[in-house]
């Protein structure tokens, strides 16, 4: 009987104090702040058409995934020219933010997608992030294409003001 308390005394602690302890889930943020914080990573938003989305080995056997798309228009940032004829886009499928986890549909070539990439050791990536607007992947639609091309603009520019007056 007494190992009976003690066991119930115990769990009542650890539930009371985890209650307690716990952290309130995060305020959701506006895609305006999602956006921000996308363009602060110093990479490239753009809409590209998929040609071939392919499941590899990666250089070290880590399995990996890659999108190779046809750039039809940089947004923001200098990943190439929209004339290039291909670019590579890697994730990696097994974290939670790879290409599997885009929602309800799955990236199929001659899609048209934007992007939100990142360049690191020669490989440029799709910037899948929970910070990252859209996920750093979703096909794009005219009421998205309006949202980047009327904020991206006043974003960069309220940045570029604030870096002026920070190095008065």
């Amino acid at each position: 009987m007494r190992l009976k308390v003690v066991v119930a005394i115990s769990l009542l602690l650890f539930v009371a104090g985890s209650v307690i302890g716990a952290e309130n889930p995060p305020v959701p943020k506006t895609d305006e702040e999602l956006l921000a914080f996308s363009l602060s990573i110093e990479g490239c938003v753009g809409v590209v058409q998929v040609l071939k989305r392919t499941v590899d080995s990666g250089p070290h056997a880590e399995y990996t995934e890659f999108l190779d798309v046809k750039p039809i228009r940089w947004l923001s940032g200098t990943c190439g020219t929209a004339k290039a004829a291909k670019l590579r886009l890697y994730a990696e499928p097994h974290s939670p933010f790879g290409f599997l986890s885009t929602g309800d549909w799955e990236v199929a070539a001659r899609d048209t997608v934007i992007v939100f990439t990142y360049h690191d050791r020669n490989r440029s990536y799709v910037s899948q992030t929970p910070h990252t607007l859209w996920h750093g992947l979703a096909k794009a639609t005219p009421e998205k294409l309006q949202f980047l091309e009327s904020n991206i603009p006043r974003i960069l520019g309220s940045d570029s003001l604030g870096r002026r007056d920070t190095t008065r």
